[in-house]
């Protein structure tokens, strides 16, 4: 991929984010957007107990009560769903309960998702042009040869960025 997931992980593990935030929670969603599922991930973060826990509405407020007025950073990372209702349920059974100040950073490929989140404006990670691609790799599978890559070499290693299309997970 283009590294939606890496650039949240960066995010997330940056001092800032751990110096700015109260507490930060990461989900992986995937294409089962259940909020029983995620509300317990988030709850198993701040250290409670949510196995036992299978009510929406008991899990809403267990994460109401843990995350009331602090800033909250939290990354639903491999969001698939479309659902509106569900987003507002989520919005309105918990998140809303934290602080101004806080973040829920989500990555999709599906601009829908994007938009139904409610979130602020997103932010499109595209692919790299074919320069930085090069750049990237050269920097990475040349390291060892200190700036002596041969023309052969470097015509082997740009075919396969151009095969990459631009994605650097590729």
């Amino acid at each position: 991929g283009v590294g939606k997931t890496t650039l949240a992980q960066l995010i997330y593990n940056d001092f800032r984010a751990s110096d700015h935030f109260d507490r930060k929670m990461w989900v992986s969603v995937g294409e089962d957007f259940d909020l029983i599922k995620i509300a317990k991930a988030i709850i198993e973060q701040i250290n409670h107990e949510a196995k036992n826990l299978s009510n929406l509405e008991v899990l809403q407020e267990t994460l109401r009560h843990s995350i009331s007025g602090k800033r909250i950073l939290l990354v639903l990372d491999d969001v698939w769903n479309e659902d509106s209702l569900k987003w507002s349920m989520m919005s309105r059974g918990f998140l809303g309960a934290a602080h101004l100040e806080s973040a829920v950073v989500i990555t999709t490929r599906n601009t829908m998702v994007a938009r139904l989140s409610g979130t602020v404006l997103p932010y499109y990670l595209g692919p790299l042009d074919e320069e930085d691609s090069w750049s990237l790799f050269r920097k990475f599978a040349f390291k060892s040869i200190h700036n002596r890559e041969n023309i052969e070499l470097e015509e082997i290693g740009r075919r396969i960025v151009q095969r990459c299309g631009g994605l650097p997970l590729a």
